[in-house]
């Protein structure tokens, strides 16, 4: 029993052998092996352990597709009522996340309202843009194209989950001037507890993407036209 979007999702298996725990940093990326045609999207992230490869499977991809329903997406009228505004096309958006569907979905979200993306699939890649940016800075030869302005991050993800990546940047003397937001389907009390704990600036479960581009642009001040 899973739950995702707020919704309580039950999934029959054949049996339990054994039941087996590891950390996030155990698990790589499923861009570290070749999966075959038409698996990428399926798959989160491959465990190596007592010569096996264990493959961790995209549920919300899954629930998505059994109950379209149940499908996160961004009503168009959420975009369209966006206005004019200034300065988004000038703004960095970090965003990482191991499902590919939910990469695509923010990439098009953020992209359709003016912002410039930088995409991660997993924690520990997006904390190696982010030490980059740092030391660019500190170096004063950053780049436009390399340049952060806000962090969108899953919680859990391969190699290094969201709450950790999060904690990182707070303790990070430059990087933690940086806005961060949660992006979880995990969205209980409890979750929203550890993010304020480990410093995070929002808190978004999934169902509620819609809201996304509002909490960004009032982090980063940025004010339609309309509004002025």
């Amino acid at each position: 029993v899973m739950e995702f979007y707020n919704v309580l999702n039950g999934f029959l298996v054949h049996s339990v052998s054994r039941i087996h725990r590891v950390s996030w940093e155990q698990v790589d990326s499923p861009d570290s092996m070749r999966l075959g045609m038409g698996h990428e999207e399926s798959i989160v992230g491959t465990i190596r352990f007592e010569n096996r490869i264990v493959m961790l499977i995209d549920f919300e991809k899954i629930v998505a597709e059994i109950n379209p329903n149940l499908s996160i997406n961004v009503p168009e009228e959420a975009i369209e009522n966006l206005g004019e505004n200034i300065g988004r096309e000038h703004l960095n958006i970090l965003i990482a996340d191991d499902s590919a569907m939910i990469r695509r979905l923010l990439n098009d979200t953020l992209t359709r309202a003016g912002y410039n993306v930088i995409i991660s699939n997993n924690g520990q890649d997006a904390y190696q843009k982010l030490l980059f940016y740092a030391d660019c800075l500190k170096e004063n030869t950053l780049k436009q194209q390399d340049k952060v302005d806000l962090v969108v991050t899953d919680i859990e993800m391969p190699q290094m989950d969201g709450l950790h990546l999060v904690k990182r940047m707070k303790d990070d003397e430059t990087l933690q001037k940086l806005p961060v937001i949660l992006f979880s389907s995990m969205g209980g009390a409890e979750n929203r507890l550890k993010a304020k704990r480990v410093g995070a600036d929002g808190f978004i479960s999934k169902p509620e993407i819609s809201i996304l581009i509002s909490i960004v642009d009032n982090l980063l001040g940025i004010t339609s036209e309309e509004e002025e």
